[in-house]
């Protein structure tokens, strides 16, 4: 049961972040504040405020009808120009940067809320003139539900154009590697300073704990790390979860050590605690940013683009993230409220972010020597960070000597050739 809530609660959280939410809930509020007007139509204060607005001369039936006719039509007009943009806007994105760009641009709460305001004054304007009684009513035009609808077209007019150059600025390589940096970074930043989490060696004795295996396969999206500390503390258990946020893992793959022997129904609420699905989360994913800027710079350096200049601006993105990703080292291990460990987290290794990041620079790079260079300067800039151990500025040397090798056995200049062997 509790591992139902668990997963219920996990959807629930991720509905605010799906495309249709924002829409969906504009939408609803005009209807909402349709509905109110038409409830309050001859209430008092809505006589008043009609009798106040008369001198608008809104009141004639063939009027009101006419001018909110024109604007639901005017309205669905903007929505389909603005979302057909759209498209053309993602293909191009898609084509020239990055397919993985595309959720990042679509799930912009900007083009959600005019969307959804689009949306919202036309299922309005649609109420209000289903209630525009004949003309030989008395009282048959609500004048403030037409005034508003007016306002509402007004505000439509001004949200076309902000959408206009919102849309024109998104798909710029300077604005999508800008948005991609500060979005990145803030993950990188909230991960990093976690007050639950503590840096703790794991325990002498790991190799005879229970091991417990995951239930079916995909990614690791999320980890529960409250709910897994709360359920250790409740049992008097400790657990290392092996595989890291982010990683693909199999049916029947070990992925947690009980500290004992635990009943089949507990063990069920440990592994719910792990989120795993077959689709990948690219939000959830705090790394991701590194990698579409990786994409970025590999999609500009191939023949069909031959773009160097952005690809030198995606690796000092790339550099920069690395620095406050390894300045803000995530921490691995859960504590109680008396300070004792109870979950331990396995950090994705270095050696393999390195190597998922710097390997398709060398390889689709290496036969620039001006990106090369970059490539090189940044490695070494990342090499210098006070707070790495031996063993990882080790890391960086030998991604130095890689990428030299790649570039020397490509290139046949040389003058390049010695200039690189020099860094």
């Amino acid at each position: 049961m509790k591992s139902i809530l668990r997963q219920l609660r996990q959807q629930i959280k991720a509905v605010p972040r799906k495309i249709w939410f924002l829409p969906l809930l504009l939408a609803l509020c005009f209807l909402l504040l349709s509905l109110a007007i038409i409830a309050l139509r001859y209430s008092e204060l809505v006589q008043q405020i009609d009798e106040k607005l008369a001198f608008l001369a809104l009141a004639s039936v063939d009027t009101a009808r006419s001018i909110i006719s024109t604007l639901t039509g005017g309205l669905i007009s903007l929505v389909v120009f603005s979302f057909s943009m759209v498209m053309v806007v993602l293909n191009q994105a898609s084509a020239q940067f990055s397919p993985r760009l595309l959720p990042g641009l679509i799930s912009q709460r900007q083009h959600q809320f005019i969307l959804g305001f689009y949306l919202g004054a036309i299922i309005y304007n649609l109420t209000v003139l289903a209630r525009i009684g004949p003309s030989d009513l008395e009282q048959s035009v609500p004048i403030i539900s037409v005034l508003l609808a007016i306002v509402f077209g007004i505000v439509g007019l001004i949200l076309f154009i902000s959408f206009i150059t919102t849309i024109s600025n998104s798909v710029r390589i300077d604005t999508i590697l800008h948005d991609l940096h500060a979005s990145t970074q803030q993950k990188l930043q909230e991960y990093a300073n976690n007050d639950v989490l503590t840096n703790q060696a794991l325990p002498d004795d790991l190799e005879d704990w229970t091991p417990l295996n995951s239930a079916s396969s995909g990614y690791l999206l999320q980890i529960e790390t409250m709910d897994l500390l709360a359920l250790c503390e409740k049992h008097k258990l400790k657990v290392n979860v092996l595989p890291y946020a982010g990683m693909f893992v199999l049916r029947g793959q070990e992925v947690l050590r009980v500290s004992k022997s635990v009943e089949e129904d507990l063990a069920d609420d440990l592994l719910s605690c792990l989120l795993v699905k077959v689709q990948e989360d690219l939000q959830s994913d705090r790394l991701h940013g590194l990698k579409q800027v990786v994409e970025i710079a590999v999609k500009a350096m191939s023949p069909g683009i031959n773009d160097p200049a952005t690809a030198i601006s995606g690796i000092d993105f790339l550099t920069s993230l690395l620095d406050t990703f390894l300045c803000n080292r995530p921490r691995n291990c859960a504590v109680d409220g008396n300070g004792g460990a109870l979950v331990w987290l396995t950090a994705r290794p270095l050696e393999e972010i390195l190597f998922s990041l710097f390997s398709p620079l060398r390889t689709y790079c290496a036969g620039d020597v001006v990106v090369t260079r970059k490539i090189i300067y940044s490695l070494r800039q990342l090499q210098a960070i006070k707070t790495l151990s031996s063993t990882e500025r080790l890391l960086f040397r030998q991604e130095v000597q890689k990428i030299k090798k790649d570039f020397l056995e490509r290139s046949f200049n040389e003058a390049d050739q010695g200039l690189i062997s020099r860094l």
